[in-house]
């Protein structure tokens, strides 16, 4: 049935069509002012080492990694890793309550000690991630093989890449190109692979490299490659 009759006498037709949009107003109004419906948020906490810490300001350093204040008397400076690996480091002057935190274009953090009267730097380790990181590659997939590297200054004098336990570390040297990154540090990159050159199901490849001043960075992707065909 019509929302306003048509059959109408002659002299009213045009006061009924001027009605008609304030009688669909009036019925859609109550519709749009409907709450909407609430969005299912994925949250992941991860628990802090220290208790009582109090976490107050992070940022993104260049290695990639997440770094933050813990203002209470912990007195730390954590480094928490994507997947959720933390690390705290003490502040040397007690009760500093370190505050603000942010990346140097030297590659460092650098903060804010609110009860200590001073400027903090720490001096971020060196640091090697793989790329692709963990997830699903299809077998006709084309990619590269990327190690994104922070060398902090410090030579690298020895590595290895592991695939499923197989060292195949010879094999990337003679693909591998050197290259610099504008935000700082290094990349090395073997071109052109695809995922058919692993079997279907779930392959672990690991990369660890040693640096000059005895310290050693390692990271570790966990490829799913999904059988795939293509035209």
């Amino acid at each position: 049935m019509p929302l306003i009759p048509s059959r109408l006498h002659p002299g009213r037709t045009a006061q009924v069509a001027a009605l008609r949009p304030l009688c669909l107003t009036a019925l859609l109004v109550p519709v749009l002012l409907l709450p909407a419906a609430a969005t299912a948020a994925m949250i992941t906490e991860f628990p802090l080492p220290s208790a009582a810490s109090r976490p107050l300001s992070i940022t993104v350093g260049l290695d990639g990694n997440l770094w933050f204040t813990e203002f209470s008397a912990s007195n730390k400076i954590g480094r928490i890793t994507p997947a959720g690996a933390i690390t705290e480091f003490v502040v040397p002057t007690a009760s500093s309550s370190p505050r603000g935190i942010t990346a140097g274009p030297d590659g460092n953090l650098w903060f804010t000690e609110d009860s200590g009267d001073k400027i903090g730097r720490l001096a971020t380790p060196p640091s090697v991630h793989l790329s692709p990181a963990s997830g699903v590659l299809a077998s006709t997939q084309h990619f590269d093989l990327v190690l994104v590297l922070q060398t902090q200054g410090l030579a690298v004098v020895g590595g290895q890449v592991v695939v499923d336990g197989i060292d195949v570390t010879a094999g990337l040297a003679r693909c591998g190109i050197l290259g610099t990154r504008f935000a700082g540090g290094a990349t090395f990159r073997c071109p052109g692979l695809t995922g058919g050159l692993l079997s279907p199901g779930v392959h672990v490849v690991s990369v660890s490299l040693s640096f000059s001043d005895g310290s050693i960075a390692a990271d570790t992707a966990r490829w799913q490659i999904d059988a795939n065909r293509e035209p």
